[in-house]
């Protein structure tokens, strides 16, 4: 079909047209590539037809071309796929005042619970998710419970030093040591983007241990209340 010019043959009914420029997308193609260095994040690598350039006789040719950019998952398209992809129970929760990093409380608007991989994570309802102490560590809120006893929450004291980790929480007090609790980067949305793409699997995200990183023991957890 490649090899024939677009819209023909216009005659020959008993096979199909070749390529016609209505089924072209107008747009780039997008891969997005995941790095994990000191913390996770993702390029996109851009490519398709980026121009048209004339000869000397008036041809038209088109110019085929690539970039790579910085790529970010949106938390507003990652709640979107949580949506179509699980089972979900949606909220509108524009006046409540929540609380935690802005990607969570882009979440927390658009989803107040959820079911993912067969049970695999299930997203705690807001006013359900506990503060876990950790003895000569920081103070972790348990956002998700994942089937195999462990869950996810995030520690930190402002949006820069947030980081999103797993750990087993027995009381409300956390039971792994610091050297055992792994660290998934700074990012809910790429955390669950990678937990979406691989059902759940989230290993491959891990940066370092809970005990690698620096932090203030009995720091407060200080984010705004509700950030735009």
């Amino acid at each position: 079909m490649l090899d024939l010019p677009l819209d023909e043959p216009k005659n020959d009914t008993s096979r199909a047209k070749g390529i016609v420029s209505s089924s072209v997308p107008s747009t780039l193609s997008t891969a997005t590539i995941h790095i994990q260095d000191q913390d996770n994040h993702a390029v996109a690598l851009h490519a398709g037809l980026v121009g048209i350039a004339q000869d000397d006789d008036g041809a038209l040719c088109p110019i085929a071309g690539w970039h790579l950019a910085p790529a970010t998952a949106a938390m507003d398209d990652v709640a979107d796929r949580m949506i179509n992809e699980h089972n979900v129970t949606t909220t509108d929760a524009l006046g409540e005042d929540l609380t935690g990093p802005h990607e969570l409380i882009v979440l927390d608007r658009r989803v107040a619970s959820a079911v993912l991989f067969d049970g695999a994570w299930r997203l705690r309802p807001e006013h359900d998710r506990l503060w876990a102490d950790l003895e000569d560590g920081p103070t972790i809120r348990i956002v998700f419970d994942l089937a195999d006893g462990r869950h996810v929450g995030y520690t930190g004291w402002d949006e820069e030093s947030v980081r999103w980790v797993a750990c087993r929480v027995d009381d409300q007090h956390v039971v792994d040591d610091l050297a055992d609790i792994p660290v998934f980067g700074s990012s809910l949305a790429v955390l669950l983007e990678a937990a979406m793409d691989f059902g759940g699997d989230v290993s491959s995200l891990r940066t370092e241990a809970l005990a690698d990183l620096e932090f203030e023991p009995q720091a407060a957890l200080v984010f705004p209340a509700d950030p735009e």
